[in-house]
């Protein structure tokens, strides 16, 4: 509903009742879709954060810090994908995940321009969180 409403003007009333007359097999996808991209996600962040853990003690402050930048991006490697084919269920524009590449194509997956500004925002917000998360785990 918040992605309906928010691209378009349609009264919030008029979109909650199209979406409950979706079909349950339609929810099901889009809440499958998300699970999948949060356990991708986790998986990646865990996955390459364990690689790193000696380049981060050996390293301090920016060894923690490049690693949660390199993490951020491979995990929005990973989940962007179904992030973009989640928002494309949610909004009504395709049906299913066959449709939605058949329609756009798998380079609509990871589009160029957005992938460049979500990179950047990844790395900064991946080595921030690991810079700080590494020090509050030091002093505890």
């Amino acid at each position: 509903i918040k992605i309906n409403k928010q691209l378009s003007n349609e009264p919030l009333q008029s979109i909650f009742n199209r979406n409950i007359h979706y079909p349950m097999r339609h929810h099901q996808l889009v809440l499958g879709t998300m699970w999948g991209k949060s356990t991708l996600g986790y998986i990646t962040w865990f996955q390459t954060q364990q690689a790193a853990q000696h380049f981060n003690q050996s390293h301090g402050f920016l060894g923690a810090s490049a690693t949660g930048a390199i993490s951020s991006i491979a995990c929005t490697i990973a989940t962007t994908p179904f992030e973009i084919i989640k928002i494309n269920l949610q909004a009504g524009k395709v049906k299913t995940i066959t449709e939605f590449v058949k329609t756009n194509g798998l380079q609509k997956l990871m589009p160029v321009k957005p992938m460049a500004a979500l990179f950047a925002r990844s790395a900064i917000s991946g080595a921030l969180f690991n810079a700080i998360y590494t020090k509050i785990k030091d002093i505890t």
